[in-house]
């Protein structure tokens, strides 16, 4: 619903064989999202100012050994003042020095309609 708050939880595995060096995922915020908190389970998260003025949620890490996973946690409070039956789409990158991009995206609709409570 507009103005809640939702957690977008991102996992980010190595499937390879080496240590994937200077890992980094990067979410520039789509307008109608508004960032909370950042999290990064293991690894460093902060954030900064896109050339376009949207929020960017940045996490890194060292290094992400074969077969392991990191996390990073996004907390966002949806724009209370959404219409009805909207769709965000929010796409995250990820990547490593020694590795190619990878990209994810999530997509938030907030109702048509209110649902009754049957009260």
């Amino acid at each position: 619903m507009q103005g809640d708050e939702v957690e977008i939880r991102l996992v980010i595995l190595n499937p390879g064989s080496t240590a994937a060096q200077n890992v980094m995922v990067r979410d520039e915020l789509p307008d109608g999202l508004q960032l909370v908190a950042v999290d990064a389970v293991g690894g460093t998260a902060a954030t900064e100012v896109g050339r376009n003025g949207r929020t960017v949620a940045l996490f890194t890490w060292p290094a992400l050994d074969p077969g392991m996973e990191a996390q990073a946690m996004l907390t966002v409070r949806i724009d209370p003042n959404l219409a009805d039956g909207v769709v965000i789409d929010n796409l995250a990158v990820a990547y490593a020095d020694n590795a190619g991009s990878v990209s994810i995206g999530v997509s938030i609709g907030t109702p048509p309609i209110l649902l009754p409570t049957f009260d």
